[in-house]
C-alpha cells in the first residue's frame, strides 16, 4: 500500500463551454429494429457552424481561460487541486476567466472595415 500526504488544499471543479453559432441536423437512414438482442438504428448528422472565424475564435478564446484556472492549479485523480498557498492567484484566474470578453464587431465584410 502506497500512501501520499496532501498538503491543505481546495478542490476545483472546472467546466468550459460554448452555446450558439452551431446547429445540427439528424436524418434517420436506418429506423431503429431489432438485430438478435440489440436495437440498431443508423442515422447522417449535419453540422453547421454559422460564422466559423467566430467559432474558431471562441474555441481559443474557450481554451484560455481554462488555462487561466488550470495553471494554478495541480492535476490529480480526483481532479483539480489547488493548494492553500495559491488560492489568491487561483481567485484571480477565476475572475480573470469570467469576465465578459473584449468582443469585436465587425461589420459585413463589404463594408470593408472594423469598429470595436
Amino acid at each position: 500500500m502506497h500512501t501520499t500526504m496532501i498538503r491543505p488544499g481546495l478542490l476545483v471543479s472546472l467546466k468550459t463551454t460554448l452555446r450558439g453559432g452551431v446547429t445540427y441536423q439528424k436524418r434517420t437512414i436506418d429506423p431503429e429494429h431489432a438485430v438478435g438482442a440489440a436495437l440498431v438504428e443508423t442515422w447522417e448528422t449535419t453540422r453547421e457552424v454559422a460564422d466559423a472565424e467566430d467559432h474558431a475564435r471562441a474555441i481559443v478564446a474557450r481554451g484560455k481561460c481554462g488555462s487561466l484556472v488550470t495553471g494554478v492549479c495541480c492535476s490529480s485523480s480526483f481532479g483539480l487541486l489547488c493548494p492553500v498557498e495559491r488560492e489568491d492567484k487561483l481567485a484571480a484566474a477565476i475572475e480573470e476567466a469570467t469576465r465578459p470578453p473584449r468582443r469585436t464587431t465587425r461589420l459585413p465584410r463589404t463594408a470593408g472595415s472594423t469598429c470595436s
